[in-house]
């Protein structure tokens, strides 16, 4: 309905019940002055009066209830218009006047009429007003009237008056009566009519009940959604219609509804030909009278909203998820508010419990004391010029963890274009920066170990020399000269000088090795009564060995070396003494942990950890403790080679070392050893030397090294050999296609300028493939051979060597060629 014309209609009500008011008061007046000055009113005038105050009370009840309609309100203001020319009339009747009187009043109506109602409306008014003034002078034409004696008026005769006022009255309320319980009936029907086209138009399922709950009507939308017919639906319990799972939980709000609750939930239903679908319920009772005597049930499709909340909850549990992985959180900071919102990851990173509100200085009061200074120039620095940032900072956690973020973020503009936001994200990336670090400190190390390798190759070349002259002076001297002890003061040394480069060699993972199948609780048991008596009776020694501990592959005599120099280096540790602990276990290594620590790979192994309670290494001594002659000890008291050659037989047995230290809680050293399948150790397979030292063969000796070639080539002609000399591979080359039928082995160096002895030998092998060869060499087999090796009968000799042990192996092989080629 349109409002306007309810306030017009509602205006124009108040503006007639002013004028019945003024009517009502004139009137009373009226009758007031015509009693005093004693003029007989009859009191049928005085009880019509009374019927008409009557009429009006119930008119002005009716009107309340037509409010709710403008045309109801219309055609009530123009039944109390009748009503009122009704009343006068009779009125007037009684009191009497003349004909000019009576067109008067009912002219004076009419007007008013035209006033307050819509034309249509006063039109009727106006005729009913005709209607009666021609009653009136009806009667007077018919003799109803006589003259009355004041002022010569006119008046019905009294048995008439009320025949009168009855009969208009009684016909007006005939007609009016019928008229308004039509209009009434349209209305109620037009109001039903709405009602039902809003129903079955509804998208949402409508149902009522009875006191029962057993349903009794239902929308268009029932059917459609549920795929019933109107039979599947219409006298079934409101709980049979949903799904069996639901049924008693429908059942439950329905009784409740019944009860007078208004309730809302959700519950789910099978549709023909879709499936299940999911209806939030808005329960209500229907009173009658007071009592309730069903239920009003309407149902929301809410399928699609809530798949889009269960898609929206795994994308936020996937994204929570994903962000607990990469240990990456996403925050966003409103200036206005100075308010900060981090996501979950974020509260984790930091330390910091969900409660209270965050603020920038929040955040700041987290951030590293030497960072935030620089965290705080940044953020205003990107608030001042709109410029996004990505920096990495430190932060102190609650628990006083320190930890490395990696942060990002950019501004938000308003359509101003002023900065209302920033918005970012910050990962931790301390795991990241350690395995970088990690990284670059093993990076470090393999340069520090070429170098070093290097420097023990070129120094073994001349210990070899001074070693070998020493023994030529040894078999000249007799037992008894002076000058012997002096030259064996000077074996000792070389001997002490061979030592050092075997040290130096086993960092840089270049010593030469004899792996073999070993229990690493077989070793610990081996040194740990020696151990006893090297740390002195201030340390105790407690080992926890794994009697299911497998074996590994590595040289027993380095692995006893290696938990020598973690014993000792404990030991310095603990200068007051204390514990130290020797465990092994057997763990597997995930691909995940391989993958956070370079060098180590999947699969089984055995871990040895060795472990003190000392002081612990300090931060910015760590990551130098591996690092060759580097030590914390006053001069004199180390060499700095006890944790480098540790570092090295680890890296060179396929293991990794890792060390674990807090200050004030002494230090852990884990190394970790892959384990190899096997029960028993592996036998090597030596050649028997058969004859002597000595031979007749000719020899191409190769060796860059001048001194070195000139002792190999006395210790050769010296035993009856014919020696071939070059000083190069390329040399050696020339040398070979010349004598290519005289040489009878091949005895190189394997490390040598422009071509090495391993190209040299594989050039020679496709001309000669027989030819056997020795090769010689500072590092390990491995390392010197690579994958040439000597699988095919060749033979190795590593430096620094001694006269007998360079026959003896020159020999072996010499033998083993011949012996492989006699028929």
């Amino acid at each position: 309905m349109n409002n306007g014309h309810l306030a017009l209609a509602l205006s124009r009500t108040v503006t007639t019940n002013l004028r019945r008011l003024a009517i009502l008061v004139a009137f009373t007046f009226a009758m007031g002055f015509v009693r005093l000055v004693a003029f007989p009113v009859p009191l049928r005038a005085f009880g019509l009066f009374a019927v008409w105050i009557l009429a009006s009370a119930i008119y002005h009840a009716i009107l309340k209830r037509g409010h709710a309609s403008t045309r109801a309100v219309d055609t009530l203001q123009t039944l109390a218009f009748i009503i009122d020319l009704t009343f006068l009339t009779a009125m007037y009747s009684f009191v009497g006047g003349g004909w000019w009187m009576g067109a008067t009043i009912h002219a004076v109506i009419a007007m008013a009429a035209f006033a307050s109602l819509p034309r249509r409306r006063a039109q009727i008014v106006a005729v009913y007003a005709v209607f009666a003034f021609v009653v009136m002078l009806f009667s007077q034409a018919a003799g109803w009237t006589e003259l009355w004696p004041f002022l010569g008026v006119q008046t019905i005769r009294g048995n008439y008056s009320f025949v009168l006022a009855a009969s208009l009255f009684g016909g007006f309320a005939l007609i009016a009566g019928a008229y308004v319980q039509d209009l009434f009936v349209r209305i109620m029907r037009r109001s039903q009519e709405r009602y039902r086209v809003i129903l079955q138009t509804a998208p949402d399922i409508i149902l009522t009940t009875n006191h029962l709950g057993i349903v009794r009507s239902a929308n268009e939308a029932t059917y459609l959604h549920t795929g019933l017919p109107s039979d599947g639906v219409i006298g079934r319990y409101v709980w049979e219609l949903v799904h069996p799972e639901d049924a008693e939980e429908m059942r439950r709000q329905a009784e409740a509804g019944l009860q007078g609750e208004s309730r809302q939930f959700e519950v789910r239903y099978n549709a023909t030909g879709v499936g299940e679908i999911c209806l939030l319920c808005n329960c209500n009772p229907i009173r009658e009278e007071g009592r309730v005597v069903g239920i009003l049930l309407v149902g929301r499709d809410i399928t699609d909203r809530k798949s889009s909340e269960e898609r929206l909850r795994s994308s936020e549990m996937l994204l929570a998820e994903t962000q607990r992985l990469a240990k990456l959180g996403s925050w966003e900071w409103d200036i206005g508010k100075n308010t900060v919102t981090w996501s979950d990851e974020l509260y984790r990173l930091f330390g910091v419990r969900k409660n209270g509100r965050i603020t920038l200085e929040t955040f700041i009061d987290i951030v590293h004391p030497d960072d935030r200074e620089r965290v705080r120039k940044t953020v205003e620095h990107t608030v001042r010029t709109n410029e996004p940032f990505a920096y990495n900072h430190r932060i102190v956690t609650t628990e006083g963890e320190t930890k490395l973020l990696y942060a990002l973020g950019h501004t938000v503009l308003d359509e101003r274009g002023e900065v209302i936001r920033l918005i970012g994200s910050a990962q931790d990336i301390t795991e990241q920066s350690n395995l970088t670090e990690q990284l670059r400190q093993a990076q470090k190390m393999e340069a520090v170990g070429r170098l070093a390798g290097g420097v023990a190759h070129d120094f073994n070349n001349l210990l070899t020399v001074m070693d070998c002259h020493v023994q030529f002076l040894l078999q000249d001297l007799d037992a008894s000269t002076p000058q012997r002890q002096d030259v064996e003061a000077i074996k000792k040394a070389t001997e002490n000088a061979a030592a050092l480069t075997r040290q130096l060699l086993a960092f840089s993972r270049k010593q030469i090795l004899q792996p073999k199948l070993i229990n690493l609780n077989d070793s610990i048991a081996n040194i740990e009564s020696l151990l006893g008596r090297l740390l002195g009776e201030t340390v105790q020694v407690v080992t926890r060995l794994d009697p299911a501990l497998g074996q590994m592959k590595a040289d027993p005599g380095q692995i006893e070396q290696v938990l020598m120099n973690l014993a000792v280096n404990a030991r310095d540790a603990m200068p007051k003494g204390g514990t130290l602990t020797i465990q092994t276990r057997g763990v597997t290594v995930s691909d995940m942990q391989a993958n956070l620590r370079p060098g180590l790979k999947p699969g089984p192994h055995a871990l040895l950890a060795v472990s003190d309670v000392g002081e612990g290494i300090p931060d910015d001594v760590r990551p130098h403790i591996f690092e060759p002659f580097f030590t914390t000890k006053e001069v004199g008291q180390g060499t700095g080679l006890g944790l480098a050659t540790v570092y090295g037989i680890v890296k060179q047995s396929g293991g990794v070392i890792d060390v674990v230290s807090a200050r004030g809680k002494g230090s852990t050293f884990n190394l970790y050893f892959p384990l190899t399948p096997g029960d028993a150790p592996e036998q090597a397979q030596h050649f028997s030397v058969t004859t002597g030292l000595t031979g007749t063969e000719t020899i191409l000796l190769v060796e860059d090294a001048n001194a070195l070639r000139a002792v190999a080539t006395k210790i050769l002609t010296s035993n009856g050999y014919k020696v071939l000399a070059a000083e190069n591979g390329e040399a050696a080359l020339r040398v070979f296609r010349k004598n290519d039928e005289m040489i009878d082995a091949l005895l190189t160096d394997v490390v040598m300028p422009e071509l090495g002895g391993r190209e040299l030998a594989a050039i020679i092998l496709a001309d000669r493939p027989e030819l056997p060869i020795l090769f010689m060499s500072g590092y390990t087999e491995t390392a010197a051979l690579g994958k040439l090796g000597t699988s095919r009968g060749h033979g190795f000799i590593g430096k620094p060597f001694t006269p007998e042990a360079l026959l003896r192996q020159l020999r072996e092989v010499l033998d083993r060629s011949k012996a492989s080629q006699a028929p």
